[in-house]
């Protein structure tokens, strides 16, 4: 979408439903990533909590503040190595689809906790709020 025009519809809403405007710009940013993580980074990511809870059941009582997933690639994956060998091609694919979309990452190959059970993506947009913003 034209920025000009979120400069416009982001306050509006904002107002309208009585959330603050850094929120609403935020959801936007995460909707986006949302709307082109299947053909845009991989198939076998499965979004999982609050959000998805949020976005498909609860229509918008509360806006989203992160994204979750969970690896679905039709087998188990019970080694460290096997986990990290599942997630390098999204790894790899992520700058790519960060630019694709505007956005930043200091780390966009992101940082594996607990074993490579979980990943890490910090990513930043371009806010007409303020300075960029972190996703």
């Amino acid at each position: 979408m034209n920025r000009e025009k979120l400069k416009d519809i982001i306050p509006a809403l904002a107002r309208k439903y009585k959330f603050r405007p850094a929120i609403v710009e935020k959801d936007y940013y995460l909707t986006i990533i949302l709307n082109n993580i299947e053909t845009g980074l991989s198939d076998k990511l499965v979004l999982k909590g609050g959000t998805l809870l949020n976005k498909i059941y609860f229509s918008y009582r509360r806006l989203s503040e992160d994204l979750d997933f969970v690896y679905s690639g039709g087998r188990i994956l019970t080694s460290r190595s096997a986990r990290s060998k599942a997630i390098t091609p999204i790894r790899e694919m992520m700058p790519r689809f960060l630019e694709l979309l505007d956005l930043r990452s200091k780390n966009p190959m992101g940082e594996g906790f607990n074993n490579s059970t979980q990943y890490f993506f910090d990513i930043s947009y371009p806010s007409f709020l303020q300075e960029r913003r972190k996703v």
